[in-house]
């Protein structure tokens, strides 16, 4: 088991060392170098306010700016301006994005105790969903060796099925992990922050992925309907030329679709 005491602890040491040959005088008051489990506050004079960018996380805009102030005695000022905490308090509300505010806002409308009940529906909700996907991939995976095991299945109708029950797969298992990251993110202690949404690369990677996956799964859905109505319509059907057109568009098309996607999210959404 991590040591949370401990890592905040080290965490802190770094900090100070980090800002221990900063030029102070003697002859003024200044606020200790503090870290206050997100970010490291430089040594602030009696009286003036240090400004840091916010940090790189969901929900935040790193461009904008927090800041803390340093009280008039030489301790840094907590909530309502009093030294209640040895690190002081640190007002982080104007990092928030604004899709973050309009969130928070649903959320805590004034009413602690409501609040409280919407979170627990939600932590429940996420776990019948977690549940839910588990048993749709096995589901997926059982039904996938299925139709690899007949050669009797294997024809165009069941080529088509084995493309959707894939793209169903790929998509389920990238929303399980991504559940999966955020759930031990959350239960790990401050300072462990390497998760998929902490690593922007990686973050956005997946995020594609995903996008890709539920864009080839309904692109594929629309193929299983347009080969049943080639099926009872046309006479003569080329199955191997027909398939390949097919796999063409279900992989191919959701690639152009997705790529446009990332690049107008990229464009307008550049923090999320």
């Amino acid at each position: 088991m991590v040591d949370v005491l401990n890592i905040n602890n080290d965490t802190a040491v770094l900090c100070n060392f980090h800002y221990e040959q900063q030029t102070v005088s003697d002859e003024e008051l200044w606020c200790d170098s503090v870290w206050d489990s997100v970010l490291c506050w430089p040594r602030t004079k009696a009286s003036d306010t240090a400004k840091l960018q916010c940090p790189l996380a969901k929900g935040v805009d790193p461009t904008k700016f927090v800041e803390k102030r340093c009280g008039d005695d030489g301790k840094w000022e907590g909530r309502n301006g009093t030294q209640d905490s040895p690190m002081g308090w640190t007002n982080y509300t104007p990092c928030y994005t604004s899709e973050t505010w309009f969130l928070l806002r649903k959320i805590y409308t004034g009413n602690k105790d409501a609040a409280e009940v919407i979170m627990e529906i939600a932590e429940n909700t996420r776990t019948l969903e977690f549940v839910g996907l588990s048993i749709s991939v096995t589901a997926l995976l059982i039904s996938l060796a299925i139709f690899c095991r007949f050669r009797s299945l294997r024809n165009t109708r069941t080529r088509i099925h084995k493309n959707l029950f894939v793209a169903m797969a790929i998509q389920v298992t990238t929303r399980l992990t991504l559940y999966i990251d955020q759930a031990l993110m959350k239960s790990a202690p401050l300072g462990l922050d390497h998760g998929i949404h902490n690593t922007p690369i990686l973050c956005k990677a997946t995020y594609v992925l995903l996008e890709y996956a539920r864009t080839a799964m309904f692109m594929w859905m629309f193929i299983e309907g347009f080969f049943l109505h080639n099926m009872v319509t046309v006479t003569v059907f080329q199955e191997t030329t027909s398939y390949r057109m097919y796999r063409l568009i279900g992989w191919g098309l959701p690639v152009v679709m997705t790529m446009t996607w990332a690049i107008v999210t990229a464009l307008y959404y550049p923090f999320t």
